[in-house]
Formats: C-alpha cells, sequence, structure tokens
C-alpha cells in the first residue's frame, strides 16, 4: 500500500506545476506566471488552460470544453462564451491565432496546446525559499500534501481535480529574481560520474535540466569617431561573464552569435523587430537576447561612457528591463556590475547574485591591452585571422599572464594554417588557466589537446564539460569531433544520438548533421554522408543560416565527388562559393574555390581548373592561411603537371 501511495503521489506532484515558454503554471493555486511575475487570468479563460495543459499535443474538442466548462443544467450561448474564453487566454499569453506558439486552432473541431510542457516537479530550481530541500525528497518538499494522499487511486484523481479549484494551501515559493526574469528559470545542472563511460553521458543528457540561454548581440558605437569601437566586444565580453557566473544561465559563444548576425544580416543596435528575434531565436535557440548602445566622449582614462541595454525576449519580442548606466570609461567593469544589478532591481528581482565575476579573467587588466584585445577578438569572429592575429600577439605581449588573450591568439593561429604557434599559444593558455571558472579551463584544455591531435585527452576534457553542461550543445559537438578524429565512430555516432534526444530546441541544428555526415565520410559511406549533407541544407535553409547552408554545401559536394558524381558536386561548391563571397567570408571562398578546381581537374577541364585554383591561392595568400595556400599549391602542381609545365621540384609556384 505504501508502495502505491508513493506511486499516486509522484502522480500528483508531476502535474502541480508545469512551464511552457516563459510562463508557469501553478494547477492547485490556479495561478499563471511570466518570469515569476502573476498574470490575470481566471474563471473560464483559466479552465481552457488547465484542460488543454491535461492534453498537450492532443485535439481537445469543443463538445469536451462545452462539457467540462457548462455543464448540461447550465444554459449559455456556447459559441460565444468558448471563443471569448479562447480570446482572453490568447491575449494573457500573448498569442496569435494566425501564428500559433500555444493554442493551435482545428477549424470547426477544436483546440490543440502545440508548445513543450514541462513537469517542474522534475526541475530544481538553483534558488529556493528556506525549507526547500535542492536534494529533498517530494514529501520534504509538499508536506502538507503528502500527508493528505489518499489511499487509492480513484480518490487522488477526484482529489486532485479538487484541489485545483479550491486549494488554499501553498506549496512553497521560487524566490523570483534574475535568475527567473532574466532566464524564465536557472535549473541545477545535473553533475554525473566524471569518469562515466559514454553511456553514462546519454544517460546524463536525457536527464539533465538545463539553463535558459541569453545571447548577448553586442552594442551599437554611438560616439563620434570609431576610436571606441572596441568597447562593443569588451563590454559583450564583460556583460556575458556577468551573467553566467552570478546568475547561472547559458551565453550563447559569441564565436555563434556572430555567425548568426552574418547569417540573417543583424548589425548592433538598440532594440529589434519581433522578426529578426524569432529568427535569432531559431538560429541561436536562444531564450533572451541583450542589445543596446553606448556613447563614449573624451580619452579612455577621464573620458565618460553611457550604455544603454535591453533585454528581450525571442519568443514574444518584449522588452523585458531597459537600463542606462554612465560614468568613466577607467570604470567600465563596474559600469557592467551597475547594469546587471539594475537590471534585477527593475526586474524585481530578490534574489541575490551567487558571486562576484573576477574581470581579470575576463580582460587585460592593462587598457591597451583590452583595446588590443578586444578588436583581435572582433577580427576573429568576421575570419579575419591575419588582423586578429597582429593584435592579439601585441595584446599579451602587454600582458603576457592574460590567459583568453593566448587562447585567443590559438585559434588565430589554427586558422592561419600556423599549427605550432597554435599549440604553443594554447599550450601558454592552459598553464595560465587554473584561475578560470571551471567551463572556459576545460574548453581550453580541450582545445590544446585538438591542437596537439591527443584525441584521448580532448575526448576527456569535453566529456568532462560536457556531463557538466549538458545544455551546451558546443561541447557535445567538440566531443563527437575528438571521437571521430580518433577513430571512435561509433561513440561520436552515440554522442550525436544523445545531443538530438536530450536537447529539443537544437534537435533540428544542421551542425548535428554535418557533424554526423563527417562521421560517414570516414567510413567512406558517402551515400550517407550526401544525405545528412542535404537534411543539414534543409534545416539551415529553414532558419535563414547562410554561412552553415554553405557548410553543406561543400560537404555535400565532397560525398557526391566521392560517388563520382562530379557536375553535381560543382554545382554544390558553386552555391557554396556564392554564399561565402557575399557573406565576404574569403577563407570560405577560396575553399570553395579550390574544391571547384579539384573537380575540373577531374573532369578534364584543366583550363578553367586552373584559373579557379590560383583564384583560391590568391585569396589564401591575401589572408595568410598556410595550410589552405599548400594544399591549394599541391593542386595547382597536378594541372600544370598534367599541361605540361610542371615547375621544378621544390620550387615555389607562381
Amino acid at each position: 500500500m505504501r508502495r502505491q501511495n508513493k506511486r499516486v503521489e509522484d502522480q500528483v506532484l508531476s502535474d502541480v506545476v508545469v512551464r511552457f515558454g516563459p510562463y508557469e503554471v501553478d494547477r492547485l493555486d490556479g495561478k499563471l506566471s511570466k518570469h515569476g511575475l502573476r498574470v490575470k487570468l481566471s474563471g473560464q479563460p483559466l479552465e481552457v488552460l488547465l484542460f488543454l495543459l491535461e492534453r498537450p499535443g492532443e485535439l481537445v474538442t469543443r463538445e469536451e470544453l462545452r462539457q467540462r466548462l457548462w455543464p448540461g443544467n447550465v444554459f449559455v450561448d456556447f459559441e460565444r462564451s468558448l471563443n471569448s474564453a479562447v480570446k482572453k487566454l490568447r491575449r494573457a499569453l500573448s498569442d496569435d491565432a494566425q501564428e500559433s506558439r500555444y493554442i493551435e486552432t482545428a477549424p470547426r473541431k477544436g483546440y490543440r496546446f502545440i508548445a513543450t510542457v514541462q513537469s517542474l516537479s522534475n526541475m530544481a530550481p538553483t534558488s529556493l525559499e528556506k525549507g526547500w530541500s535542492e536534494a529533498g525528497t517530494s514529501h520534504n518538499r509538499y508536506p502538507s500534501l503528502a500527508s493528505e494522499l489518499p489511499a487509492n487511486n480513484n480518490d487522488a484523481i477526484l482529489q486532485v481535480a479538487s484541489l485545483k479549484r479550491a486549494s488554499q494551501r501553498r506549496l512553497g515559493t521560487v524566490a523570483i529574481g534574475i535568475a527567473a526574469l532574466l532566464a524564465a528559470s536557472i535549473f541545477v545542472v545535473y553533475r554525473a560520474n566524471r569518469n562515466g563511460s559514454l553511456s553514462s553521458i546519454a544517460a546524463t543528457s536525457k536527464s539533465a535540466h538545463f539553463r535558459s540561454s541569453i545571447a548577448v548581440l553586442g552594442f551599437k558605437n554611438l560616439s563620434p569617431g570609431r576610436d571606441a569601437d572596441w568597447l562593443s566586444t569588451a563590454i559583450t565580453q564583460m556583460l556575458s561573464t556577468e551573467l553566467a557566473i552570478r546568475y547561472k544561465v547559458r551565453i550563447i559563444p559569441e564565436e555563434t552569435v556572430s555567425r548568426a548576425k552574418l547569417d540573417l544580416g543583424v548589425k548592433e543596435k538598440d532594440g529589434y523587430p519581433r522578426e529578426t528575434l524569432r529568427a535569432l531565436r531559431a538560429d541561436l535557440g536562444s531564450d533572451y537576447v541583450v542589445a543596446g548602445s553606448y556613447v563614449a566622449l573624451g580619452d579612455r582614462n577621464s573620458g565618460q561612457v553611457r550604455m544603454d541595454l535591453r533585454l528581450l525576449e525571442t519568443i514574444s519580442g518584449e522588452t523585458l528591463a531597459s537600463i542606462s548606466v554612465s560614468g568613466k570609461q577607467s570604470e567600465i567593469f563596474d559600469l557592467v556590475s551597475r547594469s546587471g544589478d539594475q537590471m534585477r532591481t527593475k526586474l524585481g528581482a530578490t534574489v541575490p547574485p551567487e558571486g562576484d565575476a573576477d574581470w581579470r579573467t575576463v580582460l587585460p587588466t592593462n587598457p591597451e591591452a583590452a583595446r588590443l584585445y578586444s578588436e583581435g577578438l572582433r577580427h576573429l569572429r568576421v575570419f579575419e585571422s591575419l588582423t586578429a592575429s597582429e593584435l592579439l600577439q601585441k595584446s599579451v605581449i602587454l600582458e603576457p599572464d592574460f590567459a583568453l588573450g593566448h587562447a585567443a591568439l590559438a585559434e588565430a593561429w589554427s586558422a592561419l594554417g600556423y599549427e605550432a604557434r597554435a599549440t604553443s599559444s594554447a599550450q601558454k593558455a592552459l598553464s595560465l588557466s587554473n584561475s578560470l571558472p571551471e567551463d572556459e579551463r576545460l574548453a581550453i584544455e580541450g582545445r590544446y589537446y585538438e591542437l596537439s591531435h591527443d584525441w584521448a585527452g580532448a575526448m576527456g576534457a569535453y566529456r568532462h564539460l560536457w556531463q557538466d553542461f549538458p545544455d551546451d550543445i558546443e561541447s557535445g559537438l567538440r566531443l563527437a569531433t575528438a571521437q571521430t578524429s580518433a577513430g571512435n565512430l561509433n561513440e561520436a555516432l552515440a554522442t550525436l544520438s544523445s545531443l538530438r534526444s536530450a536537447l529539443s530546441s537544437h534537435r533540428d541544428d544542421p551542425r548535428i548533421d554535418l557533424a554526423e555526415a563527417l562521421v560517414a565520410a570516414h567510413s567512406s559511406d558517402y551515400k550517407r554522408q550526401q544525405t545528412l549533407a542535404e537534411h543539414a541544407e534543409s534545416k539551415a535553409l529553414s532558419s535563414g543560416s547562410r554561412l552553415l547552408m554553405a557548410r553543406a554545401q561543400l560537404v555535400k559536394g565532397w560525398a557526391l565527388e566521392g560517388q563520382s558524381q562530379f557536375q553535381p558536386a560543382r554545382e554544390a561548391y558553386s552555391i557554396a562559393r556564392q554564399i561565402f563571397e557575399q557573406a565576404a567570408d574569403l577563407e570560405g571562398t577560396a575553399k570553395a574555390l579550390n574544391d571547384i578546381g579539384v573537380v575540373l581537374q577531374k573532369q578534364g577541364n584543366l583550363v578553367e581548373a586552373r584559373e579557379k585554383l590560383e583564384q583560391a591561392r590568391d585569396y589564401f595568400r591575401e589572408i595568410g592561411d598556410e595550410n589552405g595556400l599548400g594544399a591549394v599549391s599541391n593542386n595547382l602542381g597536378e594541372v600544370y603537371r598534367r599541361r605540361g609545365q610542371t615547375t621544378a621540384r621544390g620550387r615555389s609556384l607562381p
């Protein structure tokens, strides 16, 4: 009997509080809240919502709603009353009948709740009122409810039905703060055994509770001159760290945000229309974005700066907070902290921040080194690796003990094909990373092992990172890449399968398909590679991700070329080239031209092959990519040989 009661209790508690999007519904108290703030909803509109939530994804007919809301002995204009109730409910949820996010209409039939519904009894919030135990049992969390659970299932169902409408008991309240208002809710991340096997990672991903995500889009420089451009990157770095460390939200990586901005043609500005925010949500999987502008006047020591920030919800387009701070440019660290505090105050926060950010780990303390580092990052994010390397070298000379500076320089060297330099910079970054937050230290460690071709070390670092942060798709993809490079193809496939099943918001991320396509390429399964590349192509097209679309075309071209389908491969490479050129991605353009040249050579068109390969060579020289230059030079050598123009062995090509 006790076991039966426990099962009933679990069944009851699993439906007490549910979430969809930024909304939470307390079924016992009949309360709807958004970002922790009460939304006024009662009567028939509330009853409609509760009924739809009982059967998410299923059609609830108008007749079923009539029987629930208006029993047989109640006489009303049913059609008009129901239409009015649904209209009020949609207004409370900021939903649109034409572009439904929550309630879908089946004409003349009924309604269907189409959003993902999550039970909060299975999610442990990070900040709870006194008396809630983070690891407590259901009895501890709901003492009054547990003591009154009936002994059989039928009584339980009847009692829950009455509790839904009439109970005045309160279950314990999640403290409302920046964790609720900035990020809808922050969940405790499941920390699995760090030495566990691949199967334990899959289990972690399936049972983990995910943080809401924020993309910091950068800030528009409204200053009279361009000397203050670097502040946009600096403020982005600092605010991202402020939010991640103090409020435990997931920050979308800056390189991912930069790629999405290029894809969608998004520029820094104070705010964005709803359509743009939805496109960013589809591309990044981001729940919120932070945007804004700044004005800097005078020099960097005594000059003033004013920052205007906005927090926007991507699903509704609403502006949740607007704040302004101003002060001396030399006090930029304090200004960012103040902006976070003001945001919490404006949103009615009650939860104190979890800790202060150590700004020495975010930016160099030397002002000139900070400017050079920020400028270097900005160029690195838009594929200008040569300029980035020059700026970052100057930065680490001024502040040699700044770990992230060496890590960024390693990325620039790697993009340019200087593997030894990249490995050296990554090793230096790792040696200086002890004071960094664990996730950043692990990322640096994994990247060092990757550059060293130590795949076991890379897999260990990324596995550890993904176990600790299972909602981080980037670490999961890096783990799969390391497993593929190590030849552990089955493990790579298992990791990618876990990413698809665990991260519902990223299930349609084209990068997962592209990663799996590369696994197929290692197995010489070109047909499978082509299919996966086409899936990625379709998803990238749907989300407007131009650069991912170009990458998918390249991968598809390689698969077609492997099947000796040279003309379709050439067409795929040409589409990729066009997209890369439009995005001003010189490296991508050079790679596509090189691939076109190789296919033309295989088709016997040596004149056009030479033309395309020489164009690729010029691009690789312009951006300083030594790896690319070496590859295209070898391809050109083959063309020259076949045309009877072979150069002397060891002699440089023109």
